[in-house]
């Protein structure tokens, strides 16, 4: 599939695209050469061609909240997305460890995001997943990225790709932002 109309490939970062969105107000800066790919529910997913499992979705939902403070703090809706995790039929025991969390301020929206990184351990393999959670004008924001982690037996280049990707995807969700101030051309 190619890249889809709105995305403008003008970033910051090098080795970085622009997907603008004017009408669901956000943007996402994403590794060039990562490909959209339809998916129900959400507004917009990308899927790194050369790495199957490594992929970037942001969902899009109208909420009866103003702010994420309304639902929590950044510990308590970690505990909440962590516990989610765990209760998945596919996640095993013990299997979801959170690696950090935190919030900032969107750099053109000054919207508040809660961040989080957690490790999840599944039957179908090991994942790196990245969240940024925003709450705006009564929309939810949700941006999830993750790469599969490699098992035990990997090589030394195959942790180099993980770890590339991994680094990639903070930079995805760091640079996040929504509200009409982040698509302002």
């Amino acid at each position: 599939m190619s890249a889809p109309a709105a995305f403008a490939v003008e970033s910051s970062q090098p080795d970085f695209a622009v997907f603008a969105d004017p009408k669901n107000l956000f943007r996402l800066e994403y590794p060039v050469g990562w490909q959209e790919v339809n998916k129900a529910g959400a507004t917009l997913l990308l899927r790194d061609p050369t790495q199957k499992y490594s992929q970037i979705g942001v969902t899009v939902s109208p909420v009866k909240i103003a702010s994420l403070a309304e639902f929590g703090s950044v510990r308590d809706i970690g505990e909440k997305l962590t516990q989610a995790e765990a209760a998945k039929e596919s996640t095993v025991p013990g299997g979801v460890t959170l690696v950090s969390e935190g919030e900032r301020v969107g750099p053109a929206s000054g919207t508040t995001f809660y961040e989080y990184e957690y490790r999840l351990v599944t039957t179908r393999g090991n994942k790196r997943v990245f969240n940024a959670v925003a709450v705006r004008n009564n929309v939810l924001y949700i941006m999830n990225a993750q790469v599969f982690e490699k098992g035990d037996d990997a090589t030394a280049e195959e942790i180099a790709v993980v770890a590339s990707v991994a680094s990639a995807l903070r930079r995805v969700m760091r640079a996040f932002d929504v509200g009409r101030e982040s698509v302002a051309s």
